[in-house]
């Protein structure tokens, strides 16, 4: 058992939605989307007609798409994101989409993550080069000639003298095969965004030690 019976009888208000958060968080960790979607559904009825904090209200909408996600929900997980400007909640919407092979989504996000390409003579570095690799693909699978020109234009004399140089010449070469990018596509990671939605959930793991005996928050009911 996680928080404990604790959630419901002795906190209220934000203290009760941040305890039932913290749950959630545990209960994505250990892959339970179900549960931890009961256990927002719990804190939505600790809410009422209250309003939450910006970032409290964030945090529950992050955890939310999350949840939705992996239930194989991504048009509502994404759609619960809209508004959020975070880096969190873009890698988040990268990370989703990318799975869903929603590839126009994922390419919106990645370029809000991608950045300024380098100053002339300055390299890039390894990890936005990954992002430009990964924007590239998303563009490629979405059909945006267009928009990938333009990135071939920005970042091509960085990225074509750094390690990824082959991977970003098949991208922009201009009507490039689509299955080998899709096959790029299925073993890439976005290591980054999923790195940093990883360690916001890691955040949940001190978590408050329960009795053995003690419900869940989303066992409590209320």
């Amino acid at each position: 058992d996680m928080l404990g019976t604790m959630a419901r009888e002795q906190l209220e208000g934000e203290e009760a939605v941040r305890a039932g958060l913290r749950e959630a968080g545990l209960r994505l960790l250990q892959n339970q989307p179900e549960r931890a979607l009961e256990t927002l559904s719990w804190t939505d009825r600790q809410i009422g007609e209250d309003t939450l904090p910006d970032a409290l209200d964030a945090e529950r909408r992050l955890l939310r798409a999350d949840s939705l996600a992996r239930l194989d929900q991504p048009q509502d997980a994404l759609e619960l994101l809209d508004g959020l400007e975070s880096r969190l909640a873009t890698a988040a919407k990268v990370n989703i989409a990318w799975k869903a092979r929603l590839w126009p989504e994922a390419a919106d996000a990645l370029g809000e993550l991608v950045g300024r390409p380098p100053s002339p003579g300055q390299p890039i570095a390894p990890e936005q080069a990954d992002m430009v690799i990964n924007y590239g693909i998303a563009l490629a699978l979405a059909g945006d000639a267009e928009t990938l020109e333009d990135l071939s234009e920005r970042f091509g004399p960085s990225v074509l003298d750094s390690n990824r140089a082959p991977v970003f010449r098949i991208l922009t070469r201009g009507e490039a095969p689509l299955q080998p990018i899709r096959d790029l596509a299925a073993v890439r990671r976005q290591s980054s965004e999923i790195e940093l939605f990883r360690e916001f959930l890691d955040g949940y793991r001190a978590s408050t030690a329960a009795p053995a005996s003690a419900k869940t928050v989303a066992d409590t009911g209320g």
